[in-house]
């Protein structure tokens, strides 16, 4: 089953869409009566907007206006946010081809028929391609490049990567339990008993967890740099990306365990009975691949939601 990326049926009407949230008062919830009365926007195509926007964060699942809606609305900032939305939006297509807002339609079109592994008849790609190039006009991709890095400023990042590297494994490996099969609870000595910790055993799995996430944020960053800087792409607007994004593994990593443990698995189930080498495994490719794990959480959250607003409205 193909899974399409945003796109709407009336894209002629975009321009007006967007012009007219700027100078209109920003609503409570952007309603279809809002978009029908307020904006005028009213034929049953242009319904599809409000689709459209909650893909963009312009809005959120409840269909309150985001800080990415208001600050749109800053003529100074507009095209800027625009082409920030747009990408998180069309990642898949960025990710085939960084300069996917410079290409003609057919090009975009031959692009999503091979990332989604779609037919080339396919009616609904024309939609993606038209509605992706429509937002492309109200948006600037060239604006507030950032200044390359220094060479002192990539010595100090690969510094940061080469010390920290080796001290995540060390924990890793004396933090793991001396048999899978049977967890204990007492004392992890670390350094030759310099440092020592009583933990319990779901503990123990819950430090493993986030260390392995750690571990797989840092093999992403590694890799990043390494290409980037083959390139000559660094820049020192990454800079707290690369500072943040092993905490942010971690954080993802744990999270993702969680629903783990809360959804596939009985509640019944004792930290003996999971398969940690899978756990921790799960962890570090999350901490590595934290945008489609991102992505998976709001699926799950989007499937969640839209079964409890069911229950209330039966």
């Amino acid at each position: 089953m193909v899974k399409y990326l945003p796109h709407v049926d009336s894209y002629e009407d975009i321009n007006d869409l967007f012009k007219k949230i700027k100078e209109a008062a920003v609503p409570a919830r952007f309603t279809e009566g809002f978009l029908s009365t307020i904006l005028g926007l009213n034929s049953s195509s242009n319904m599809t907007f409000i689709s459209l926007l909650k893909k963009l964060d312009f809005i959120d699942l409840s269909e309150m206006p985001t800080s990415i809606y208001w600050n749109y609305r800053d003529e100074t900032k507009s095209k800027a946010v625009m082409a920030k939305s747009i990408k998180r939006a069309y990642a898949k297509l960025f990710a085939e081809d960084k300069y996917a807002y410079k290409m003609i339609k057919e090009d975009v079109q031959s692009k999503l028929i091979k990332i989604l592994g779609a037919s080339k008849e396919d009616e609904i790609i024309p939609k993606i391609a038209s509605t992706f190039l429509e937002l492309c006009k109200l948006a600037d991709f060239e604006r507030n490049k950032s200044e390359p890095m220094s060479p002192l400023h990539k010595r100090l990042l690969a510094i940061y990567f080469i010390l920290f590297v080796p001290m995540i494994l060390y924990f890793l490996i004396a933090t793991w339990p001396p048999s899978v099969t049977e967890m204990y609870t007492g004392k992890i000595e670390y350094f030759h008993g310099l440092l020592t910790i009583s933990i319990s055993m779901e503990t123990r799995v819950l430090l493993l967890i986030i260390l392995s996430g750690t571990l797989g944020a840092y093999i992403h960053f590694g890799t990043s740099f390494i290409v980037f800087e083959g390139e000559d792409r660094l820049h020192k607007v990454f800079t707290f990306w690369y500072l943040l994004r092993p905490f942010l593994g971690a954080a993802l990593a744990l999270l993702v365990y969680f629903v783990f443990r809360g959804l596939l698995l009985n509640a019944g189930t004792t930290t003996n009975d999971i398969n940690l080498y899978g756990m921790v495994a799960i962890a570090g490719l999350v901490g590595m691949f934290s945008k489609q794990a991102i992505e998976m959480l709001r699926e799950i959250f989007d499937d969640l939601f839209a079964k409890v607003k069911n229950i209330e409205e039966e």
